[in-house]
């Protein structure tokens, strides 16, 4: 990845990326030399809010009261030729994405690309238009220069900063929302299913997962397993060798944990829906497979629902985690007393839930970050071969029909 900067401040930003190299300060033109650029300054204490703060800054800026990015700090900035760097440093036959999102400088950039013919590098093109941006361009340039770029077949996504979408991400990675083959595995009939949601303590994820696979319970089903997107990026090798189970159907838990009150209160559907494909990419990119199953670490907002949904993405059926999500669920004593006295509660408090959902479809998803779950996660096995779960209609069966 290669990157193009004005504002120098903004370097410690690019430190965490991976195979990526930045110039900073440097302006992305239609020729090389230097330009008047205008940046925002830092926000200080007591100084008035902004309605956004980017960072970076433009090449145009607005006189007076109308500068609402507060662009007041001008600085002279070197550019380049951004057409001719495309042509002298890639081939027609290597892949080009690029994005340019440079503040109303895109009009000269993408003119003198046509001319050049530097798009035919170029194998996808995002950009944002910025037609209010006092660039020096009139209204009938700018949609000129879009006419040109469609009789010329430029393709392009439209992709704002403060909308971080991709608008054809399924499109441009279609394995993403594929279905997954036919699993080698004993259908059981059931109304139990058993999934682990794995969270980002990886130590206590291969623990737990070791533990429940040599279960008798789980010889001949198969089993849900949930990952985060960051837990992915980070243990792709143990995930991968997870897989070679063929009993695990892979899902989704999304780009990382969310504190309770934060993924109740989002309602950007954007943003849910990013953060959903970025992490079905993430199984991809790293396993091979894709799925339709997600989990969401919560219940109760209507956006996550309807994105999800709109994704035609399968989310568990009644699930009862263990241990619970809400502590109303255990007694207050739970926190009073070592793991193995937990243990006994926490079991009773998955016992309960069987029997408020009695007659229904449940999926028990143990949580991999609590030392309880492992504990107690082979006396619910036990339970759930036992005559007394047959007796009480529980009936362990395969997360996914074969």
């Amino acid at each position: 990845m290669i990157s193009f900067e004005i504002d120098s401040n903004l370097i410690p930003y690019y430190a965490s990326f991976e195979n990526h190299t930045g110039f900073v300060p440097l302006g992305v033109s239609n020729r090389s030399g230097s330009f008047e650029a205008y940046l925002e300054p830092p926000l200080q204490p007591g100084d008035e809010v902004p309605k956004s703060k980017w960072g970076g800054g433009s090449f145009y800026t607005f006189a007076g009261s109308k500068e609402w990015r507060n662009l007041k700090r001008a600085v002279t900035i070197p550019t380049f030729d951004l057409s001719t760097f495309i042509s002298d440093n890639f081939r027609e036959e290597d892949e080009v994405i690029l994005k340019v999102d440079i503040e109303g400088a895109e009009y000269e950039v993408i003119d003198k690309m046509l001319r050049d013919g530097s798009f035919r590098y170029v194998d996808k093109f995002y950009a944002e238009f910025h037609d209010w941006q006092p660039s020096g361009w009139s209204q009938g340039q700018k949609d000129d220069l879009r006419s040109r770029m469609e009789n010329s077949g430029i393709d392009f996504g439209h992709w704002e900063a403060e909308f971080p979408s991709v608008p054809d991400a399924v499109k441009y990675e279609p394995k993403v929302l594929e279905a997954l083959p036919d699993r080698n595995c004993l259908t059981q009939n059931g109304n139990v299913k058993l999934a682990v949601a794995v969270g980002m303590n990886s130590r206590r994820a291969k623990r737990l997962i070791a533990t429940v696979m040599s279960h008798p319970a789980t010889k001949y089903i198969n089993v849900a397993l949930f990952v985060y997107q960051d837990f992915l990026h980070e243990h792709p090798r143990i995930v991968s060798d997870w897989l070679k189970d063929s009993r695990f159907v892979i899902g989704s838990r999304g780009a990382s944990p969310i504190p309770q009150d934060y993924f109740l209160k989002t309602k950007l559907k954007y943003e849910i829906w990013m953060n959903v494909i970025a992490s079905l990419r993430q199984i991809v990119k790293s396993t091979g497979q894709s799925t339709r199953h997600f989990l969401p670490d919560f219940k109760g907002n209507l956006e996550w629902n309807h994105v999800l949904k709109s994704l035609k993405m399968e989310v568990p059926v009644n699930p009862i985690w263990v241990p619970p999500r809400y502590s109303s669920m255990i007694r207050e004593d739970y926190f009073d007393i070592p793991s193995v006295g937990k243990t006994s509660l926490l079991l009773n408090a998955v016992y309960k839930s069987f029997e408020t959902l009695r007659g229904m479809t449940t999926t028990i998803v143990l949580d991999s970050d609590f030392d309880e779950t492992w504990v107690m996660s082979a006396f619910l096995l036990d339970y759930l071969l036992s005559p007394q779960a047959e007796k009480a209609g529980h009936y362990l069966t395969g997360f996914e029909h074969c």
